[in-house]
């Protein structure tokens, strides 16, 4: 039983990985994207959208009010 109980354990723990690894990926293409839309954005904003749970609202009202 001890078996089952560590590969549960061990799948759990690379799952978390996996996810940690994607969170980070799409936070970077986030401050990619964003600089984008808006290159003279500060640190700030870009950190804000990136951490925000609404970034992606954030990043679409960017996009509408920008030049391009």
């Amino acid at each position: 039983m001890g078996s089952v109980k560590q590969k549960f354990v061990e799948a759990i723990q690379n799952y978390q990985q996996v996810e940690q690894q994607y969170r980070a990926k799409y936070k970077q293409r986030m401050e990619q994207q964003f600089k984008i839309v808006k290159p003279d954005a500060t640190p700030n904003e870009v950190k804000v959208v990136v951490n925000n749970d609404q970034g992606e609202q954030i990043f679409a009202q960017a996009l509408q009010s920008s030049d391009r």
